[in-house]
């Protein structure tokens, strides 16, 4: 959903020259403004926009793959390397958030172009790259002080590199200067919006939000315990042949310490570092086969034909998974979205928490939860939680519809469903997401 709220401003972009959601409101409502310019480039050539998102995706995670697929050759040899490669291209959740409309992956390729520059001493590229990786994702700093330390410890802190650091830097504050001229902002407001419902770094629930990443990584995706296994055993080869190793293991630690601690749980804030997890067990899954080969010979079919079994059930379980979300999509919020297109004028507002599939095909403005394409909600619902963010919008902004979660609208006081009259239901098929209540003002 959050891939079509990005469609939605790069066809605003293509048809008025306004990088935001809505024309009525000037907003970084994508957390990455020169990803959403950068899709909105190539629809102004002639792509449409959910192409031009899939297709900086897609080239984005080929690039990472070759990065790694270089790094795994130089190390160990070819084959390694072609391993690599094919774990990475193919692992299904790769592949479809690389064309979710996110900038997932061109954020995971110059974190990777980073630490590869990192761990062949070119510290010039290393800085200019995580110059760019801070513009297209804040959380890119992370990555600062492991840049910072490694020059620090190699000795490299000459007068170029000091000058390096000076033009990036430049760079780095040209782009906040013009990001602050355009959203008067030098923020995304998508990170206001967000903060503001679920609270700043330090009122989030820490224990619990350890305990739902935990949880979220190792058992309800139980199924990848091989992988985590494998990159163990990966690792802790790659080190051995090269300490600098370390330097893509570092990275990996500190992103996911950061998340777990400070922000609520995603699911695709996992996917970032799923190409060094990816790496380091495909170089694990390859000295495990190498050995079968040395010293048990004849099992040799057995363990090749389990890894190509287990890649095939995990692939076809993964996809049948996303054709249901799909079908959902299509058959609720898409649908959702046509009817409000068709049914309300061009001036009518809404009102509704999931901004992407409803906002592209309804075309109207939305009045979203937590105002991620409106300037003044973040302030409404700071400090509400629940049903009362809703009420509090709803009572301010007096929208001409509400979409509205089934249960959500189950929720609202009395006096508010008084002033709107149901006129569809949409149902989920199979159960496979919440039902949606669509409401007119009387």
């Amino acid at each position: 959903d959050d891939g079509m709220i990005n469609a939605t401003i790069v066809r605003t972009f293509k048809d008025t020259n306004l990088l935001t959601h809505h024309p009525s409101d000037i907003l970084s409502t994508s957390t990455s403004p020169l990803f959403v310019l950068l899709a909105g480039m190539l629809s102004k050539v002639g792509f449409h926009e959910i192409i031009s998102l899939k297709l900086i995706g897609i080239v984005s995670l080929k690039s990472l793959a070759f990065v790694f697929y270089l790094q795994a050759k130089e190390t160990f040899n070819s084959y390694y390397g072609y391993l690599v490669l094919i774990g990475i291209l193919f692992f299904a959740p790769n592949i479809a958030y690389a064309q979710c409309g996110l900038e997932t992956f061109l954020y995971s390729f110059l974190v990777i172009f980073c630490l590869r520059m990192l761990f062949i001493k070119e510290y010039k590229w290393s800085i200019y790259s995580l110059a760019i990786l801070i513009m297209i994702r804040p959380d890119g700093i992370l990555l600062a002080p492991i840049v910072l330390f490694l020059i620090i410890k190699d000795k490299s802190l000459d007068s170029e590199i000091i000058y390096t650091f000076l033009i990036a830097s430049f760079i780095f504050l040209f782009y906040l200067i013009c990001h602050y001229l355009y959203f008067d902002s030098f923020i995304p407001h998508s990170i206001i919006a967000k903060r503001a419902q679920h609270g700043s770094f330090f009122e989030n629930k820490f224990f619990w939000n350890i305990y739902k990443y935990i949880n979220r990584m190792f058992i309800e995706r139980i199924y990848l315990a091989p992988i985590y296994i494998l990159a163990i055993h990966g690792a802790i080869k790659s080190y051995k042949l090269n300490n600098r190793f370390i330097i893509y293991i570092s990275w990996w630690l500190v992103y996911h310490t950061f998340f777990i601690i400070f922000i609520p749980l995603f699911s695709w804030y996992l996917i970032p570092p799923m190409p060094v997890l990816l790496f380091f067990s495909m170089i694990g899954l390859m000295a495990v086969l190498k050995k079968v080969n040395e010293k048990y010979f004849r099992l040799r079919f057995a363990a090749y034909f389990m890894v190509i079994i287990t890649s095939a059930i995990f692939t076809f379980e993964y996809f049948n998974y996303r054709k249901e979300m799909g079908n959902y999509n299509t058959h609720v919020l898409k649908s959702l979205g046509e009817m409000l297109n068709q049914t309300s004028r061009i001036d009518d507002t809404i009102i509704t928490e999931t901004l992407g599939y409803i906002g592209y095909y309804s075309k109207r403005e939305i009045y979203d939860i937590p105002g991620l394409a409106n300037r003044e909600i973040p302030a409404l619902i700071e400090n509400r939680r629940g049903i009362e963010m809703f009420e509090k919008v709803i009572t301010s902004k007096k929208p001409k519809y509400l979409a509205l979660r089934e249960a959500e609208w189950n929720q609202l006081n009395t006096s508010i469903k008084k002033q709107y009259n149901k006129i569809r239901h949409f149902q989920s098929p199979n159960n496979h997401g919440p039902n949606y209540i669509v409401a007119i003002v009387n």
